[in-house]
Order: structure tokens, then C-alpha cells, then sequence
């Protein structure tokens, strides 16, 4: 898996950022359930503007998007380097 990473550690404009993630053939938020999350994130949000699966947790952050995304309950590396 680490040979299909790269870090990016610049601020990217929409522009450039879209064009990035658009090298992706999915994207996983692997978000932990905190005591003030509530609706879908930003980040899910700007994703879906790529029109590309996005996995997540089964988690209180993504509850209204349960159209939108694949929610695994108890998502872990091992599963999604099976993906």
C-alpha cells in the first residue's frame, strides 16, 4: 500500500485539489464518531464533487448521506486493503 501513497503536505486550491484526488479511484474517510459530530463532513462534501465511491465508517458524521456513500461498520486496514 505505501507504494500508492503520496503525501501532500502544500495548501491546494479547489482547482488543484480537485485535479489531485481525481487521480483516485475511490476515497476512504476513516473517521472516528466524537461527542460533537453531526452531519456530513467538508471533506465527503468536496468528494462527492468527483463522482466517485467514497467509503466511511458507519458513523454519526455521515448520517445523512446514506444514498451518497458505502458505510462498513467496523472499517479497519486489513479490510480495506482488500478493497
Amino acid at each position: 500500500m505505501q507504494d500508492n501513497v503520496i503525501l501532500i503536505r502544500e495548501y491546494l486550491d479547489d482547482e488543484k485539489l480537485l485535479k489531485t484526488l481525481n487521480v483516485c479511484d475511490l476515497f476512504v474517510l476513516n473517521y472516528k464518531d466524537a461527542p460533537n459530530m453531526g452531519g456530513n463532513s467538508a471533506a465527503c462534501k468536496t468528494l462527492m464533487r468527483l463522482c466517485k465511491p467514497i467509503i466511511t465508517p458507519n458513523s454519526i458524521a455521515f448520517l445523512d448521506l446514506d444514498d451518497e456513500i458505502l458505510k462498513i461498520n467496523n472499517l479497519n486496514k486489513n479490510l480495506l486493503l482488500k478493497i
